[in-house]
């Protein structure tokens, strides 16, 4: 079935499929280390190395229709990761935004504790209060869990 010259045009589109899948989950493998320790880096590669990923999911769907299903999950998913990278808070955790935002009533900490936002809790001398926002973080944080913001 697949004898003489109808595979000729496949005949180098495996190995450069299966280079161009392994690049990239080597450089998904870099970005997930950077991400885990916020680095500003990581997330200009991620956005990088995703867009890459969604105009390889879109060209394969072109040449292979048949794969299209898992294509168009890559694309979702590639998307959903780009619109997560660019929310602000995320870009302050990264230190990419130019300011945090302002949260109501004190940010997730507050919502957390339960208590009051803002100049009513009283920092407890194993917490630190961000001063981007006012939320409450444990000693020893580097940045604020609520806006990214450096302690």
């Amino acid at each position: 079935m697949w004898e003489g010259r109808d595979c000729l045009p496949l005949r180098g589109y495996l190995p450069s499929r299966i280079s161009v899948l392994l690049v990239l989950g080597i450089l998904y493998l870099i970005v997930g280390i950077g991400y885990w320790g916020g680095k500003g880096w990581a997330w200009t590669l991620g956005i990088v190395v995703t867009v890459i990923s969604l105009i390889v999911d879109i060209v394969q769907i072109g040449i292979n229709p048949v794969s299209a299903a898992g294509n168009v999950f890559g694309i979702l998913i590639a998307l959903i990761i780009l619109y997560y990278l660019t929310r602000q808070h995320v870009k302050a955790f990264f230190g990419k935004a130019p300011w945090a935002p302002s949260t109501m009533g004190g940010g997730a900490m507050t919502a957390m504790t339960g208590g009051m936002p803002s100049s009513t809790t009283q920092a407890s001398p194993t917490m630190v209060r961000c001063n981007s926002c006012g939320a409450m973080s444990p000693m020893g944080t580097t940045k604020c869990p609520s806006c990214g913001a450096a302690l």
